[in-house]
C-alpha cells in the first residue's frame, strides 16, 4: 500500500470510529438505572473522649458532698476503703500518643474521638432530602445485609441532605422521626421520648453522580454510656454476694432530639434513674462488671451511683458512689475497687516449708530421714494459729501440686474422689495412685497446664513451674473472720491475683468457724504424688484504720 493510499485508509477508520461515537448515548451500567445514583454506607460508630477523673491506691483524699470526684479519690465502705476510677473508655491508651502526656503532663486534655466500626446486624434508617430540604425517601437496613436490600435511588447530578440514625439494635428497626407540624423538612426532622442509645449522622448539600456514590458516616453517639466494675483487692476475704438495685440517680427519663439544630431537650430532667445491670454472682465473685448502662442527662458532676443492698467481706449495707461526671456522648469505666487496711499477726516463718523430691522409681519421696515416703500416703504439719479479727491468710510462693487443711478440725474442702484441692489430671495408676482430676480452675475457666515447662492454650504453665514472693505469691487461700474461703492463684510467676473456684465434686466446707478471740488450730495436708512440695508462709490479719 502506497502512502496515499495508507493515509486514506487511516482517514476512513477514524471517520466511522467518530460517526460511531457519535451516534451511541451514554455508557449506562446495566445493573444501574440511567439518571440514577445509588447510595451506599461505609458504617462507623463515635464516641468522644474527654477529660477523666482517676484514682490511685495510695490517694488520701476523700471525696466531699459538693466537689466531683476527681484525681486521688478514695471513700469509705463501712471498715473497708473505696478507690473510685472514671475514665473514658481507652483513653489511657490515647494518653500514650498525646503531646505532653509524660510523668509532668495534667490528666485534662481536648476531646478526642474513639471510632470503632458499627457491629454486624445494628439496624439503621437513612432519610434523604432535596436541595430545598423536602422529604424525598428513606430506608431502614441492617449492617452487614445491605447487599441483599434494595438500595436508595436518587437523581445523579442533584443535591441532597441524609440523616442516618440507629439506637444500635440487632433486633427491633430504630423508630420513625416525626415532624414539626407534620411538614417533611429536613429543619422539622425530630426524635421525641428517646429512652435508647441514640446515634446520629448528618451530611448536608451532597452532589451526586451517575452509579453508585459511596458516604462515609460515623454515627456520633448522642448520650452517655457507663460500664461498671466492682472488685475487691487481693488482700480482701471473702467475696461479693449481693447486689440489690442498683442504680444511677438524678438522671433524665428520656430526651427529644432536633437533628437540624443537634439541640437536645431533656425530660423529666434531674428526677430519673438509669438501673445498672450485672450478671449473676453465683455464690460470689470476686470481680464483676455490669452491661453498659444508659445515662441521659446534661453536662453534670452530680450524679450518684446508688446500691439498694452491695454485700462483700461479711458486709451488706447500703451505699451511694457521690458526684459521678455525666458528659454527653463520652463513654466511661467506672471502676470502683474496695481494699481493707490490716497488720499481719505473724506465725514461724517455716510454717508452709517442706520439700520432698521423688525417689528413683517414682513410688514416692524421700523424706527427712532418708526413707521413702510412698505415693498415696498423707503428710500432715499442725500448728496453732494467734486470734486475729480479719481472719487468716496462706500464701504460696512454691507448689507441686495439691494440698487440703483443716480449721479447728474441720476439712477447708470436702471432695470424695481427690480429699484436697488437686492442680493437674494425671494418670498415676502406674505409681500406685491411678487416676488423678484436678478439681479446680480459675474463675473464666482457663486452668494450669498438665505438662512440665509447657503452657496450655490459655499461655498457662503447670502450677509446679510457678514461683512467687511474698508480695507476689502463686496462690492466697483466705479465712474469713465468719470462716467462709477463697483461693485466687497467679497465672504467671509474679503476675496479679486472680479468682480460682472449685469444680467437679469439690466443695468450700461452710462448716468451718474461725476464733476472732482465741487461738485457731490449723493442719496444712498433702497426699504424696512423686514431687511434693509446700513452699510460702500463712499469717492472721488484723484490722487497723485505714489512713
Amino acid at each position: 500500500m502506497n502512502n496515499i493510499n495508507k493515509a486514506l485508509f487511516l482517514s476512513v477508520i477514524a471517520f466511522l470510529a467518530l460517526a460511531s461515537s457519535s451516534c451511541q448515548k451514554e455508557v449506562i451500567n446495566d445493573k444501574i438505572e440511567p439518571g440514577k445514583a445509588y447510595i451506599e454506607l461505609n458504617l462507623a460508630e463515635d464516641f468522644l473522649a474527654g477529660d477523666d477523673s482517676q484514682f490511685e491506691t495510695k490517694a488520701s483524699t476523700r471525696a466531699t458532698a459538693i466537689n466531683p470526684i476527681v484525681s486521688d479519690t478514695s471513700m469509705k465502705y463501712g471498715e473497708h476503703m473505696l478507690d473510685v476510677q472514671l475514665i473514658d473508655s481507652k483513653l489511657e491508651d490515647m494518653k500514650l500518643n498525646r503531646p505532653g502526656s509524660g510523668s509532668g503532663g495534667g490528666l485534662k486534655a481536648a476531646a478526642v474521638s474513639q471510632v470503632n466500626r458499627i457491629a454486624i446486624g445494628t439496624r439503621y434508617r437513612m432519610i434523604a432530602f432535596d436541595s430545598n430540604g423536602n422529604y424525598v425517601a428513606e430506608r431502614v437496613y441492617t449492617h452487614g445485609s445491605e447487599a441483599t436490600q434494595d438500595s436508595m435511588k436518587l437523581d445523579a447530578g442533584k443535591t441532597y441532605s441524609f440523616i442516618v440514625y440507629s439506637f444500635g439494635s440487632t433486633t427491633t428497626d430504630p423508630a420513625a422521626v416525626t415532624y414539626l407540624n407534620n411538614v417533611k423538612k429536613l429543619d422539622n426532622v425530630q426524635l421525641t421520648g428517646v429512652t435508647q442509645d441514640l446515634m446520629v449522622y448528618m451530611l448536608k448539600n451532597k452532589a451526586l453522580v451517575y452509579g453508585t456514590n459511596r458516604l462515609d458516616v460515623v454515627m456520633k453517639h448522642k448520650f452517655s454510656l457507663i460500664t461498671t466494675t466492682i472488685e475487691m483487692s487481693s488482700n480482701m476475704n471473702g467475696f461479693i454476694n449481693k447486689l440489690n438495685d442498683v442504680k444511677f440517680n438524678g438522671v433524665s427519663s428520656s430526651a427529644n432530639y432536633t437533628f437540624a439544630t443537634e439541640n437536645i431537650t431533656y425530660n423529666n430532667l434531674g428526677n430519673g434513674i438509669a438501673q445498672v445491670t450485672f450478671p449473676s454472682l453465683g455464690t460470689g465473685l470476686r470481680k464483676v462488671t455490669s452491661v453498659p448502662t444508659l445515662v441521659i442527662h446534661e453536662t453534670a458532676t452530680d450524679k450518684t451511683l446508688s446500691f439498694g443492698t452491695l454485700g462483700m467481706d461479711d458486709v451488706a449495707k447500703a451505699y451511694s458512689v457521690p458526684n459521678i461526671k455525666v458528659t454527653p456522648g463520652h463513654k466511661y469505666n467506672l471502676i470502683l475497687r474496695f481494699r481493707t487496711c490490716t497488720q499481719e499477726v505473724k506465725l514461724a516463718d517455716d510454717v508452709l516449708n517442706w520439700n520432698y523430691r521423688e525417689n528413683g522409681n517414682q513410688t514416692g519421696v524421700i523424706g527427712p530421714d532418708g526413707q521413702t515416703i510412698p505415693n498415696g500416703q498423707l503428710l500432715t504439719k499442725a500448728f496453732t494459729a494467734p486470734a486475729s479479727d480479719y481472719g487468716f491468710t496462706f500464701d504460696f510462693f512454691q507448689l507441686d501440686n495439691a494440698f487440703n487443711m483443716k480449721i479447728n478440725d474441720q476439712w477447708m474442702v470436702i471432695d470424695p474422689d481427690e480429699g484436697q484441692i488437686q492442680f493437674q489430671t494425671y494418670n498415676n495408676t502406674a505409681n500406685n495412685e491411678g487416676i488423678i482430676t484436678r478439681n479446680i480452675e480459675f474463675i473464666d475457666g482457663s486452668e494450669y497446664s498438665d505438662r512440665s515447662d509447657q503452657i496450655n492454650k490459655w499461655g498457662i504453665p503447670p502450677i509446679w513451674d510457678l514461683r512467687g514472693t511474698n508480695t507476689n505469691p502463686i496462690i492466697r487461700v483466705s479465712i474469713s473472720k465468719t470462716g467462709a474461703i477463697s483461693i485466687l492463684g497467679s497465672k504467671t510467676s509474679g503476675g496479679p491475683l486472680v479468682q480460682l473456684r472449685l469444680r467437679n465434686k469439690a466443695s468450700f466446707n461452710s462448716a468451718v468457724v474461725w476464733n476472732t478471740a482465741g487461738t485457731n488450730k490449723i493442719e496444712i495436708t498433702q497426699k504424696v504424688s512423686n514431687n511434693t512440695i509446700v513452699i510460702g508462709r500463712g499469717y492472721g490479719k488484723a484490722k487497723i484504720a485505714c489512713p
